[in-house]
């Protein structure tokens, strides 16, 4: 009987499966296995392995034409005891839940997102064509803002602590600005009148909005974010990066080898997905984790120098 994968949750979760199901594809060559993913097959297009065997759960018929006559695995990292121990990442926990080991030494390290040719050569031409029209140095691909922000009084708010302060994001535009390119990947919505960073949502009408965050990431000079989805494909084309955390700890939802990482303090683990009250009063203790005062966001600003002016 042949294996049905079904992966719930978010876009970055589900890019952190592809690094295991490869595997998976390599250790079972006679499992016909499928995916089935919640609205997030753009991160398999290209896959020379995973494309043909993903599905969107939105598709008439999975039931009778895949899952009925499969073997289920409701993939579910977040119930690893290592990882909610934050002994292990997102990545090395769908390797317990989908190949059921605790042997991670043969997971790829990059290059498990794939981009077209044609998506390669677009986004490369728009990262030149950018830094000429505009005379700058760098491209910078940033992401303040994660899924879970919403507006208000007036201004971006994330409630689960992840995302930039408002005020802080304009900082760092300010401070980018003299000789980068700095690239918004976040919804228009949050932008503030003046930001003079640059949206992509609309710069080519073939392409998905995160088939062309993917290409634009793969070619950029540094990457910049907060715990969602930026993170983890500049993680798979291997790129350097500042991640700037606050609720949510490095081990298991970054990727301290990789990249910097920048926090004022530990939090309290969110037990998302296990203990829902638990997970709300971490979020309380954790409020106010993404609020810098002058002092930290200088040293934020000499690791931007560091890693991003001095290493060019």
């Amino acid at each position: 009987m042949n294996t049905t994968f079904i992966l719930t949750g978010g876009a970055g979760r589900t890019v952190c499966s592809i690094p295991a199901l490869e595997k998976y594809a390599r250790l079972n060559p006679n499992d016909d296995f499928k995916i089935i993913t919640h609205g997030w097959d753009v991160f398999f297009w290209s896959n020379p392995i995973l494309q043909q065997r993903t599905f969107n759960q939105n598709q008439k018929g999975l039931f009778d034409i895949i899952i009925k006559n499969s073997k289920v695995n409701m993939v579910e990292p977040y119930h690893v005891h290592e990882f909610f121990n934050e002994k292990i990442s997102l990545i090395e926990a769908f390797d317990v839940c989908i190949n059921n080991t605790h042997d991670h030494s043969d997971l790829k390290d990059k290059d498990y997102l794939y981009l077209s040719e044609y998506e390669k050569k677009s986004a490369r031409q728009y990262v030149k064509e950018e830094k000429l029209k505009k005379r700058k140095k760098y491209v910078v691909m940033t992401q303040p803002y994660g899924s879970g922000v919403e507006i208000l009084d007036g201004a971006p708010h994330d409630d689960t602590s992840r995302s930039l302060e408002h005020d802080h994001y304009h900082e760092l535009l300010n401070y980018l600005k003299d000789d980068s390119v700095v690239l918004y990947a976040s919804h228009d919505k949050f932008k503030r009148t003046g930001d003079d960073s640059v949206s992509f949502e609309n710069i080519h009408p073939l392409l998905p909005y995160l088939r062309i965050m993917m290409a634009l990431i793969s070619e950029c000079d540094y990457f910049i974010g907060c715990d969602s989805l930026g993170q983890h494909i500049a993680k798979a084309f291997g790129k350097k990066g500042l991640i700037i955390m606050g609720a949510t700890g490095d081990v298991c939802f970054s990727y301290p080898k990789d990249f910097t990482i920048y926090r004022k303090a530990i939090p309290k683990f969110f037990p998302w997905r296990l203990a829902d009250p638990d997970a709300m009063f971490a979020a309380r203790l954790n409020d106010n984790m993404m609020n810098f005062n002058q002092e930290q966001k200088k040293a934020i600003n000499n690791i931007i120098d560091k890693e991003l002016r001095h290493r060019f």
